[in-house]
């Protein structure tokens, strides 16, 4: 089981429909932005690390599934369990720590110019 997440891009739209991903973005392993993320449990929060959660995450809605460009069915769980989503609105709460990589902050900073509406789907892999 891999611990690599990917972002999907779904436009606003009902997810019981079945959401497309119109875009997907690889983020490099970051423990700590995970964490502020709501993805993985608040282990690193000490006075050294002092990450938690920033954003607001749910599991995708019973009934609901996402279709990726690479994937051949609809996903509603990942290596991890359900899969997880929230708005892109979400993403502008969120303070990036000074040692997040370049193309980690250039996702988030996508992100945060898409409409606050669009969903974000959190998929392990």
């Amino acid at each position: 089981m891999g611990i690599d997440l990917t972002l999907h891009i779904l436009p606003h739209q009902d997810l019981r429909e079945g959401g497309f991903s119109r875009g997907a973005f690889k983020l490099d392993r970051d423990y700590t932005l995970f964490v502020k993320l709501g993805l993985t449990e608040d282990y690193l929060e000490d006075e050294d690390n002092p990450a938690k959660k920033e954003i607001f995450t749910q599991e995708i809605p019973i009934g609901s599934s996402i279709l990726s460009w690479n994937c051949e069915e609809n996903l509603t769980e990942d290596s991890y369990g359900r899969i997880h989503i929230c708005e892109a609105k979400e993403f502008k709460k969120m303070k990036l720590a000074d040692d997040t990589s370049a193309w980690n902050r250039n996702i988030i900073e996508f992100i945060n110019k898409l409409p606050e509406n669009h969903i974000i789907v959190f998929l392990w892999s």
